[in-house]
């Protein structure tokens, strides 16, 4: 027979019908709950919650949480259950498979109890007592006048189900008095009975019995009562702010000292073409650009250029263009490691889309900045003009970063590892030491995943600036930037752990160690004294810029070397060369552009029209002379036949960004105010 959608349709809900009346028929809620609780002389509060609790359905058994106000503690005691004869039965505190046995989490404040075991049929309206005990300490909130207030709620609004009667019986001991007229129906209590609160009516999930009440006390050691949150936090954070006065104090210390050794000095003023030669020593134009931190691709290019070792042009799609003009020996060997990762597929010509194409079939990542800076880098270094990159966390970094992050696999690897080493230090080693203080795995985790970020970032950002930018403007002011930036670990851990009242006092010194370390070897590793040659470097190149942009605005005749056009993009002098032509209408520095430096040959080169002719340069370099338009750096003929225009320095600087080439990352895509409250309910 066949079956048409209709009798399909019945027949499924048919069949699935006791399924959907079973999960609806699931429930749990609270015939009542009450509450004995004792205010003790000290101001703590001793809690016994008797819930009797209705389940019907799969319940494995139930679970409370317990909300703290600030500052607050408590202590989850024990658990009964009342058995058929009116006793209660202590449970078992342990493995939770277990009927009858609960299980405390101190960090999340939750008790939990298995009131089934998994073979037994689900409750059917099922009626269980059961009785907690808890002490909260730092309850009461100390006023004026010696008035001390409880505004504490002693059911939980977390819950599914309703709370059919409420009641509270709180005792006080003989220390504390009630103040009168305080709370409607209170006002005639006697002070040897408990004050008791019922709830007028049920309480659906999200309502709560808040209970807010001011005792004075009359007892006569008032040194054992709580103190105000104030008070208590007042010894922990005059510690750190103590720590900031000491390491202000340090940072002060090294700008006094950096100041008097000369690191604040200004750069010493350039007279002649003589003291220029002096000063620029064996610094080349990668040099100087690597010191003022701009420039670089285009001062190695155009230095090669000049130096007729490298043509420079434009294809006809107007894509940049490279040739190589002397065999790959005669290159000096840091010119030569970096053609070996520019000129790709052997060839002795290439543009940028050649580049992109072979290290994308390659899939690694390319930069010709980065090979030029890596080269000349170290030449400084060797030369003495910086300090090494020695610091650990310098090695570290670029550790991770050239050599781990740069592989997906070995970054998974290397952070899956990191991870399971962490969660078995602290499962095996330190959670005997850090639970009992209220650090929970995901703090701690929490903690050294932003605390390590933060210093990463902070190396990075820092990156020992110390270019023309920086000595210009910022020399003193990063004295006070630099100290706010070595905080920001250190803020961290305050934010996760000061705050938190149950730190014992051995944690918060460690913590006050850890922020200590931090502070200083940020400030120690970027001080101007940890970085003196560098600062001394750059101060000289920066007297070699002022004297070359006082050439250029000067209305003397251009006297400029050609040799050092190279220098140019350098010393960041494009607009000042642009602002000789275009507002002072001098046109004797054309042969500074990488345009003019460029053989006719077969590449049809485009030049600024200019009045060149004859024009001598002179200078303690020695002198070159042009003639019209006929100046020549770049070598033999130029590029290859078709080529476009030369390229400009700005060119040459797209270039570096334009060929590099980065594989792809793979992706996919109501509270209250008052103490106590929580959450209840099964599970």
């Amino acid at each position: 027979m066949k079956l048409s959608f209709p009798h399909l349709l019945v027949s499924a809900l048919v069949f699935f019908s006791p399924l959907v009346i079973s999960s609806q028929t699931k429930s749990l809620y609270w015939e009542s709950i009450h509450v004995d609780a004792y205010l003790d002389s000290d101001g703590s509060l001793s809690i016994e919650e008797i819930q009797e609790i209705r389940f019907d359905g799969d319940w494995n058994g139930a679970y409370r949480i317990f909300d703290l106000g600030w500052g607050q503690k408590i202590s989850i005691q024990d658990v009964f259950r009342k058995d058929e004869s009116g006793n209660w039965q202590k449970l078992t505190e342990g493995d939770l498979d277990e009927k009858d046995h609960f299980a405390i989490d101190k960090l999340e404040n939750e008790v939990r109890w298995r009131s089934r075991e998994m073979h037994e049929p689900p409750f059917s309206n099922a009626l269980i007592v059961y009785k907690i005990k808890v002490r909260y300490t730092n309850i009461l909130k100390k006023k004026s006048n010696g008035i001390f207030a409880l505004d504490h709620d002693f059911s939980f609004s977390d819950r599914a189900g309703e709370i059919k009667k409420m009641s509270v019986s709180l005792n006080l001991h003989k220390d504390w008095k009630l103040e009168k007229n305080f709370f409607d129906g209170f006002s005639s209590t006697a002070p040897d009975e408990p004050i008791s609160f019922v709830s007028s009516e049920p309480l659906y999930p999200g309502e709560t019995m808040i209970l807010k009440l001011d005792f004075s006390y009359k007892g006569n050691n008032p040194e054992t009562l709580p103190g105000s949150l104030f008070i208590q936090y007042i010894p922990r954070f005059s510690l750190y702010f103590l720590l900031l006065a000491g390491l202000c104090f340090v940072n002060y210390s090294i700008y006094l000292y950096s100041k008097k050794i000369g690191l604040m000095d200004d750069p010493t003023y350039i007279k002649s073409w003589d003291q220029f030669k002096s000063v620029l020593g064996k610094s080349g134009p990668e040099h100087i650009a690597i010191l003022s931190e701009t420039g670089l691709v285009g001062s190695w290019m155009t230095r090669l250029v000049v130096e007729k070792k490298l043509a420079v042009g434009k294809t006809q799609g107007g894509a940049l263009k490279l040739r190589q003009l002397i065999p790959l020996s005669e290159y000096s060997a840091k010119d030569q490691s970096i053609f070996k990762g520019l000129f790709v597929n052997d060839s002795t010509e290439v543009t940028a889309e050649d580049i992109k194409a072979y290290y994308k079939s390659k899939r690694t990542s390319y930069s010709l900045f980065d090979d030029i800076q890596i080269e000349y880098q170290k030449d400084l270094e060797s030369m003495g003009l910086v300090e090494k990159k020695s610091s650990v966390v310098e090695k570290i970094f670029f550790f991770l970063t050239d050599t781990i992050f740069a592989n997906m696999f070995a970054m998974f690897f290397t952070m899956v590892s990191i991870l399971v080493s962490c969660v078995w230090l602290y499962h095996y080693l330190l959670i005997d030491y850090l639970e009992p203080n209220g650090v929970s795995p995901g703090r701690l985790f929490g903690t050294i995943l932003f605390v390590l970020i933060s210093v990463v970032l902070m190396s990075v950002f820092e990156d020992v600036h110390y270019g023309f930018h920086d000595l210009n403007l910022y020399r003193k002011r990063y004295f006070v930037s630099r100290f706010i930036r070595s905080l920001v670990p250190g803020l961290i851990l305050v934010f996760f752990y000061f705050w938190s009242l149950e730190i014992s006092d051995t944690l918060i010194y460690i913590l006050l160690s850890i922020i200590g370390f931090l502070s200083l070897q940020h400030l120690l590793r970027h001080s101007p004294y940890t970085h003196k040659l560098q600062i001394q470097s750059s101060l000289n190149a920066l007297a070699l810029k002022n004297y070359l942009h006082s050439k250029l605005l000067s209305s003397e005749p251009c006297d400029i070397p050609v040799e050092y056009s190279s220098f140019i993009p350098a010393f960041d002098l494009e607009f000042s060369l642009k602002y000789r032509h275009s507002n002072l209408k001098m046109s004797d520095a054309f042969y500074l552009y990488p345009e003019s430096q460029v053989s006719d040959g077969d590449l049809n080169v485009a030049k600024p029209s200019n009045n060149m002719d004859g024009i001598q340069m002179s200078g303690s370099l020695g002198t070159s002379t042009t003639a019209g338009n006929s100046a020549s750096f770049s070598g033999e003929g130029g590029l290859s036949g078709g080529a476009g225009a030369s390229a400009s320095w700005s060119d040459m600087s797209d270039f570096s960004s334009s060929s590099s080439y980065s594989p792809p990352s793979s992706s996919s895509s109501g509270g209250s105010s008052s103490s106590g409250g929580g959450g209840g309910g099964g599970w």
